[in-house]
């Protein structure tokens, strides 16, 4: 006979696991447009103030101010950074959560355990 408690608390912490991958895989996604991100800056700044440089808006190419492109590329990691941070903060309460669940199933599967193991001796 199986606990439907046990069985609903197994399956929260498959969620909460599939959402720490989900959360993992994003943080991955971020750590790779930071670093694009950071490249693209430092090859702007070694750019001189005459430099032409050119943003690509669809299939177009449209040339943009030096101090323009700066400004947005450092917006742009600005803002990836405060993402980061976000998808950090969510990983580690995700993982206190799943920390906590584990625990329940680990209790739950003991208390069903137990009982079996009292209903065996009984019979």
């Amino acid at each position: 006979m199986a606990d439907p408690q046990l069985a609903e608390a197994v399956q929260t912490f498959k969620a909460l696991q599939q959402e720490l991958q989900a959360n993992a895989q994003t943080r991955q996604q971020l750590i790779s447009q930071i670093n694009e991100t950071e490249m693209v800056k430092e090859e702007l700044e070694r750019l001189d103030e005459d430099s032409t440089v050119y943003k690509q808006i669809g299939p177009a190419m449209i040339k943009q101010d030096l101090v323009e492109a700066q400004t947005n590329v450092s917006k742009r990691l600005e803002f990836i950074q405060g993402e980061m941070r976000r998808v950090c903060d969510k990983h580690v309460a995700l993982e206190a959560k799943a920390k906590e669940q584990q625990a329940l199933v680990m209790k739950l599967q003991a208390k069903q355990q137990q009982q079996q193991g009292t209903a065996q001796q009984a019979a």
